[in-house]
């Protein structure tokens, strides 16, 4: 975690404003960091907190209270007067984290679904399993929608491009493929294996019948939505690997911009290099010509 996002208590008259806030009952959840470090002691000392007993764990916890307090590795502490909360971020980009939390989102309900095709009772269609497949289908297509269009305008953020003030699919691909060549991000494996997954979702949604608002998917604002998808164990397995590394890439490329392996051009030559023999070569052709098309939309 950046330590610029921490909340800093550098005096005794700050400590003192801190403490009388805990004490008096305030609800918060967050980060700081105590510099000096004797003015952590302090606020341990006046909440009853014995610190020797404090560092054999480098944590406290007071479900009656409901105060969390916890060192990190990184040196900051993590105070939280409402219990046990996960809210920590994992970037300073909010496009990145919004992107990060749809994407949880979404492995949890493919998680979900991929339990309920295990039960046999789902094909039969009076049954409760496959009533709640029928509403989990739902919530995977939308939830699959947005998550594209969070990815795209995470990549945008992250390169530092202006992001399409729209939520069409079509709109933020155009960006990101725009982006892609701008940047010198094409004929890689980011073109290769993220883009055309992207590309046939923006070709479902524009296939479905005139009148479906993609803009208001979320709100099921859709007279003719027809949104039901196909589910398998295959094609579930291919879309949580798919959000995968969907997920990996953001978190590489935010963290290493420069070094982001997915982002080195040369990907289609690579692999006409590897290929051993004509069919090999014949096959990437087919299967990867794309990559050498400015055009590729």
């Amino acid at each position: 975690m950046n330590i610029k996002n921490h909340i800093k208590i550098t005096s005794v008259s700050g400590l003192e404003a801190f403490e009388k806030s805990i004490l008096n009952g305030a609800k918060f959840a967050s980060s700081f960091v105590f510099c000096p470090s004797e003015l952590f002691s302090h606020l341990l000392d006046t909440l009853g907190i014995n610190y020797d007993v404090f560092y054999e764990k480098f944590w406290y916890y007071d479900e009656a209270r409901q105060i969390h307090i916890s060192q990190s590795s990184e040196g900051f502490i993590w105070i939280s007067t409402i219990g046990l909360v996960g809210a920590a971020k994992i970037t300073n980009n909010h496009f990145c984290n919004a992107f990060e939390s749809q994407a949880q989102t979404l492995t949890t309900l493919i998680q979900a679904t991929i339990e309920i095709i295990d039960e046999s009772t789902v094909y039969n269609i009076d049954s409760f399993y496959y009533e709640s497949l029928s509403q989990l289908s739902r919530a995977l297509f939308h939830n699959i929608i947005f998550f594209y269009e969070l990815f795209g305008k995470a990549y945008l953020s992250i390169s530092g491009i202006s992001i399409p003030q729209s939520h069409r699919l079509t709109t933020v691909f155009d960006a990101v493929c725009d982006a892609m060549f701008e940047l010198h991000h094409n004929n890689s494996m980011f073109h290769a294996l993220l883009l055309p997954s992207f590309k046939a979702y923006v070709n479902h949604i524009n296939a479905l019948p005139a009148g479906f608002k993609e803009q208001y998917v979320k709100y099921d604002d859709n007279p003719m939505d027809n949104t039901i998808i196909s589910v398998s164990d295959l094609s579930l397995t291919e879309l949580l690997n798919t959000v995968n590394l969907y997920r990996d890439f953001i978190l590489d490329y935010y963290f290493r911009p420069i070094k982001c392996d997915k982002l080195h051009q040369g990907f289609y030559e690579n692999l006409i290099e590897i290929a051993k023999t004509p069919e090999q070569i014949s096959r990437v052709k087919q299967n990867y010509g794309f990559l050498l098309n400015e055009n590729y939309y």
